[in-house]
């Protein structure tokens, strides 16, 4: 799906999709270029200091590498353009999360199309890192498409490869456990046995959550006091 959008083309910002929480973070803008159809805006112009945008702009260079090493695989949106050094486009996927789907059991096809996306996508040497079902979108024809690769990681060159693994097995854990709250006929002993042990990193997010966070914000909510 390729458009002819150039940089000094102009297009109309029909709803924003998020608003960046941080500097660090883009805008999403569902848009409609002057010539085309409607797409997504991923932004990352806001103000900010330079070295905030010199992070920005590698972290744009990282998604439009991994868009590129995905390209024309299905269940992943296809890359349009690159506008500048802040903004590039992708293809606009209509449908919701995979979270706004609270307790309703989904068919084993919707998974089996998932680890079908699963598979390709790591057999050219991307893990997505964040697999989360907000991240996990179901059409209206009831297919899985995956989105935001902010924290992709791809494994093509050999110091690259151990961190790829670290995160496709973190990839892996996490369509397990989407399996288990919404089709948890389709767990494989494989996944229960992945279910079953807390990876380390989930013990320290806890502790970070539970333990060290509360008490750092009671800390400086005490300076802030005196």
């Amino acid at each position: 799906m390729d458009q002819t959008l150039s940089r000094d083309d102009g297009f109309e910002k029909i709803s924003v999709i998020h608003q960046a929480q941080s500097e660090t973070q883009a805008d999403i803008w569902l848009v409609r270029p002057t010539r085309g159809d409607t797409v997504v805006l991923r932004d990352y112009s806001g103000r900010k200091n330079w070295i905030v945008r010199r992070l920005c702009r590698w972290a744009l260079k990282r998604e439009v590498r991994v868009h590129r090493l995905l390209q024309g695989m299905v269940g992943i949106p296809h890359l349009i353009q690159v506008l500048d050094r802040d903004r590039y486009l992708i293809e606009w996927v209509e449908g919701n999360p995979l979270s706004s789907y609270k307790k309703v059991e989904m068919p084993a096809p919707f998974f089996q199309d998932l680890e079908s996306i699963l598979s390709e996508m790591h057999s050219r040497k991307v893990a997505h890192g964040d697999l989360r079902n907000k991240n996990i979108m179901v059409t209206p024809d009831g297919k899985p498409v995956v989105i935001d690769f902010s924290t992709a990681w791809w494994g093509t060159s050999p110091w690259r490869i151990p961190f790829f693994k670290f995160l496709r097995t973190l990839d892996l854990r996490r369509l397990a456990k989407s399996k288990e709250k919404f089709c948890p006929s389709m767990l494989t002993e494989a996944e229960i046995e992945l279910l079953a042990h807390t990876p380390w990193y989930h013990r320290f997010g806890r502790l970070y959550r539970h333990g060290l966070y509360p008490k750092w914000k009671e800390r400086r909510g005490g300076k802030g006091e005196s």
